[in-house]
């Protein structure tokens, strides 16, 4: 679930945004921070709303930007942790075959061959036997 920021940031445009957050009110960033699991005082809330109102235009911009890309970064974080629930025992395989390659590297490295098949001897093929 987003925050009222999140959601005002993700549907809003750069300049919006950091209009904002420029003039938000302290009691506004203490409710807002509050949703996000972080509790703020009066004094840090107003201190924090001094320091965004004396913010030059580019570092807020600048803010934005990094606090979009992070957003973006959890959101994909979110969905990739999603879609690896969904398919476990695809995810499972997958490492269990990663496991294999990386543990075949290793060996090969330390000198030691890789077993191959033995090939079929002429007597074995009259035999009838197949790999």
């Amino acid at each position: 679930m987003l925050s009222p920021c999140a959601h005002a940031c993700a549907c809003a445009t750069p300049q919006i945004v950091s209009d904002m957050m420029r003039n938000m009110n302290p009691e506004t960033l203490a409710s807002m921070s509050a949703a996000t699991g972080v509790k703020l005082s009066a004094a840090d809330a107003e201190q924090m709303a001094a320091t965004m109102r004396n913010m030059k235009p580019e570092h807020m911009a600048k803010l934005v930007a990094v606090g979009s890309a992070i957003q973006g970064l959890v959101l994909r974080v979110r969905a990739a942790r999603a879609w690896a629930q969904r398919n476990s025992l695809l995810v499972a395989a997958l490492l269990v075959l990663l496991l294999a390659l990386l543990l075949r590297r290793w060996m090969t490295r330390r000198g030691a061959s890789v077993p191959a098949a033995a090939p079929l001897l002429d007597e074995d093929v009259a035999r009838g036997a197949t790999w």
